[in-house]
């Protein structure tokens, strides 16, 4: 059954979802500041001058008694999935005036959302970030990513050399700037699943309002081949991203951060990262070094079908043209889009439709396959943890190599 809306006011079949139009912006920017209690002079400008501003990603709620009632953005992006791209909708910026809060309309402007984004946006995975779990659990979405943070005394780090290579990138320095985007495009195929793929518009978001955030990179006799995005204060670094195309320039930059002045740290990084470098071997003195690892984003599927067509010659084809196993995918919960629990068998040529009577297949709920889909758990542990069922062993086999454990990560310049 679809979900439904409480009501006080109004009806809801006198609701409405839609992108806004030009005429509506302003408005739309004082559901915000009205929601979220900012002033509208202060965040007019940012606002505006947003590098991922469009009207076409932004969706209303509207009613025949109140008009414009509630809002959100869905921030455009590709997000990494094994070894595939994946087109993303990350969800933003939801919002309600206050006098029409706890109304039901939040909830059907997200439903309204996600059946954009699997329709006119194409966007099949969707995402966000909230302290208000339960909520969005209602409509599909579950943690599907892990947030893990070294901390530890600064002092702890090692003073390698190579630090006289690094410097700090000023904001108007085109060059740097350049040269640190190469590296992160060299990087992409080593980034980890849950990584964003930072196109011009992320690095313009990460260097004019992310308030504190510096970016050191490392350059010797030649292009840079390493950088650090990190922010500092008297008390405390906290190192957000750091890639290295080599491990000159990751004891370079290593060695450069153990040379700031704070006397603690905070390392963000997936844990395979952390083990990797070595970065717990380096505690010392009485203060203990300790590693957090948290849920992060949430996660939900628009689309089962174009999700898995988009992983299919990365992450699918190369497992299975040597068996020519097949696998079917049957979401068996989905009130919102319901076009999703249809089942989809996987082959080594492409996707075809499925059916619950075919050899080797697994079901799990909509929630589930998210957590799946990106690599949270893999299948054997999903069926241990009672949110995934499959036709015989063969079959969870095949599923645990299909969508095998990831150790998914979001670093802190992808946020939205």
């Amino acid at each position: 059954m679809p979900l439904k809306p409480r009501t006080t006011i109004g009806k809801p079949t006198a609701w409405q979802v839609r992108a806004p139009f030009p005429n509506e912006a302003e408005q739309v920017l004082h559901i915000l500041c009205d929601a979220f209690q900012l002033r509208v002079d202060a965040a007019r400008p940012i606002f505006a001058n947003d590098p991922f501003f469009d009207l076409s990603h932004k969706r209303v709620l509207t009613t025949k008694a109140h008009g414009l009632v509630a809002c959100l953005t869905v921030v455009p992006a590709r997000v990494r999935v094994g070894n595939a791209w994946i087109p993303f909708g990350g969800i933003a910026g939801v919002a309600t005036l206050p006098e029409c809060q706890r109304q039901g309309y939040a909830g059907e402007l997200l439903q309204g959302a996600l059946r954009s984004l699997a329709g006119e946006l194409h966007y099949p995975l969707s995402g966000l970030f909230t302290d208000l779990p339960d909520y969005y659990r209602r409509f599909g979405w579950e943690y599907a990513t892990r947030s893990c943070v070294l901390k530890s005394p600064l002092a702890a780090l090692p003073k390698y050399g190579g630090a006289d290579y690094v410097r700090i990138a000023a904001l108007h320095d085109t060059s740097a700037q350049k040269q640190i985007e190469a590296v992160q495009a060299a990087a992409l195929t080593a980034r980890p699943a849950g990584a964003f793929e930072r196109d011009k518009r992320r690095w313009a978001v990460i260097r004019r309002f992310l308030p504190g955030v510096k970016i050191a990179f490392y350059q010797h006799d030649g292009p840079a081949t390493g950088y650090a995005i990190f922010e500092e204060t008297p008390n405390e670094l906290r190192v957000h991203e750091f890639h290295g195309c080599d491990q000159v320039a990751e004891r370079a930059l290593i060695g450069f951060l153990a040379t700031r002045g704070a006397r603690r740290l905070e390392w963000a990084s997936p844990l395979s990262e952390i083990q990797r470098l070595g970065l717990q071997e380096y505690a010392c003195g009485t203060e203990p070094l300790s590693i957090e690892v948290q849920p992060d984003m949430m996660v939900r599927v628009a689309d089962v079908a174009a999700a898995l067509a988009a992983a299919h010659s990365a992450n699918f084809a190369p497992v299975l043209s040597a068996s020519q196993q097949t696998l079917t995918v049957i979401v068996n919960d989905d009130p919102i889009c319901p076009d999703n629990k249809n089942p989809i068998r996987i082959t080594s040529q492409g996707l075809e439709p499925g059916s619950s009577e075919d050899a080797s297949w697994i079901a799990l709920g909509i929630a589930a396959f998210g957590q799946l889909f990106l690599g949270y758990h893999d299948a054997s542990t999903m069926q241990a943890l009672g949110l995934l069922t499959a036709s015989h062993p063969e079959a969870l086999a095949t599923a645990d190599r299909l969508f095998p454990a990831r150790d998914p990560f979001v670093a802190m310049p992808d946020r939205f």
